[in-house]
C-alpha cells in the first residue's frame, strides 16, 4: 500500500494533454514560419486528400460564465453580438487555406468544440455550416460532431446540426452534485441533461457522450457513485472520464477553492476506480487514457479491430493525415507538423 501511495504521489503532476508527440509545451516555434507551414500543408494536402480526405475542427471559445475546472481557451461573455463577427473572421481563415490547398478539401470528419459552441445562436450556426460546407466534399463516411451544454442546447440547435448532418454530439456533465457544481461555478440540473439527451435521440444523433471529471473539489467516493447511477440511467454510448487538472496559478478561476477542497492523490485515485468500477458493471469497456464505450459503439469496434486513432480531438476512428484547426487557439497537424493559432480572440481576428 505504501508503495502505492508513493507512485500515486510522485505521478499526480500536472502535465500537457497527451494529443501530440512532442507535446505542445515542447513545440520549437522559434524555427517555424507561415510560408513553411504552407508548403507542408500543401505537400500532405496533395498526397493524401483524394484518398482520405480532412479533418477540420472548429473552436467556438465564448462562455457566458466561466467553470472553474475548465482548462480550455475560452472567452467569457454576454455580449453575443460577437458571434458574427467570429464567424466572418472562421471563414477568412478557410478561404485562407483554400488558397493553400487550390482543390476542393473532401471533409472526413467536422467537430466543433469551445468554448461553449451552443453559445451561438442556431441561426448563426446553420449559417456557418451552410457556408463551410458550400466550400467542401463531404466524403460518403463523414462523421460530424459537436460539444453541447445541457443548459443552453436548444430543440433548435440539434434541428440545425440534424439538417447539417451531425450525427454525434457530447455534453459536458462534469459532476451531478449540488455541492461540487456550486464550488465550479457550473449549475445543470440532471432534469437538463436528461431532457437534451431525449431531444437528441429523438432529432435522429445515433451517438451521445457525457464528459465527466474526477477530482474535483467536494467530490467523494459517495457523491461520484451518485453521479454515476444518475448518468447511466440515460445510457450514452461514450464517456470521457477526465482527472481534473488544478493549475490555479495559469486559471485564476481556481483560486476559489482550496487545496484542502480537493481530494487528496490516493482518494482521487479511488475517486477514478469508483467512477470506473461503475462503467464496467454497466458494460462500458475502457477504450484507452479516460474513455469508455458501449460495445456497439465505433470507438469500441475500432479499438478491437486495431483501427483506433488519436488526434487533437481526442480518439477518433477516422484516418486522415491532415486536421485543419479554425478559430483562435486551434491547433492543426499533419504528417509533416502542428501550427496553431494565436489565442487571443482579438489577435486571432486581426
Amino acid at each position: 500500500m505504501n508503495d502505492y501511495a508513493t507512485l500515486l504521489k510522485k505521478y499526480d503532476v500536472p502535465v500537457p494533454r497527451y494529443t501530440s508527440y512532442p507535446t505542445v509545451p515542447q513545440w520549437q516555434t522559434q524555427i517555424f514560419d507561415a510560408n513553411t507551414w504552407s508548403q507542408k500543408l500543401k505537400l500532405a494536402f496533395d498526397e493524401s486528400n483524394a484518398a482520405k480526405g480532412i479533418s477540420l475542427y472548429l473552436h467556438l471559445p465564448f462562455c457566458e460564465s466561466l467553470c472553474t475546472y475548465c482548462a480550455c481557451n475560452t472567452r467569457i461573455t454576454k455580449n453575443h453580438a460577437v458571434e458574427e463577427k467570429y464567424i466572418q473572421t472562421l471563414m477568412q481563415e478557410w478561404a485562407l487555406y483554400e488558397n493553400i490547398f487550390e482543390s476542393k478539401p473532401i471533409l472526413r470528419e467536422l467537430h466543433i468544440g469551445g468554448g461553449t459552441p451552443t453559445f451561438f445562436s442556431a441561426a448563426n450556426l446553420d449559417a456557418l455550416l451552410t457556408k463551410l460546407l458550400s466550400r467542401v466534399t463531404t466524403h460518403p463516411e463523414y462523421e460530424f460532431s459537436l460539444e453541447g451544454h445541457p443548459n443552453n442546447t436548444t430543440a433548435e440547435h440539434l434541428d440545425v446540426l440534424q439538417k447539417h448532418g451531425f450525427k454525434r454530439i457530447s455534453f459536458g456533465v462534469q459532476d451531478l452534485s449540488s455541492q461540487v457544481q456550486k464550488a465550479i461555478h457550473r449549475i445543470q440540473p440532471f432534469e437538463n441533461l436528461e431532457r437534451v439527451v431525449a431531444q437528441s435521440r429523438s432529432c435522429g444523433f445515433t451517438s451521445v457522450s457525457f464528459d465527466l471529471i474526477y477530482g474535483l473539489p467536494f467530490q467523494t467516493v459517495s457523491s461520484i457513485a451518485e453521479t454515476m447511477k444518475q448518468v447511466l440511467t440515460l445510457c450514452p454510448d461514450r464517456i470521457s472520464f477526465y482527472s481534473y487538472a488544478h493549475v490555479p496559478w495559469l486559471k485564476p478561476g481556481q483560486r476559489g477553492y482550496e487545496d484542502a477542497d480537493l481530494p487528496s492523490d490516493l482518494r482521487k485515485r479511488t475517486l477514478y476506480e469508483t467512477g470506473r468500477s461503475r462503467l464496467i458493471m454497466a458494460g462500458y469497456v475502457e477504450i484507452g487514457m479516460d474513455h469508455f464505450a458501449l460495445l456497439h459503439d465505433s470507438l469500441y469496434k475500432a479499438q478491437r479491430a486495431g483501427r483506433l486513432h488519436r488526434n487533437f480531438m481526442g480518439y477518433t476512428t477516422t484516418n486522415t493525415d491532415i486536421l485543419i484547426g479554425l478559430g483562435a487557439s486551434a491547433i492543426s497537424e499533419t504528417t509533416y507538423g502542428y501550427a496553431q493559432n494565436r489565442k487571443e480572440v482579438e489577435a486571432y481576428q486581426q
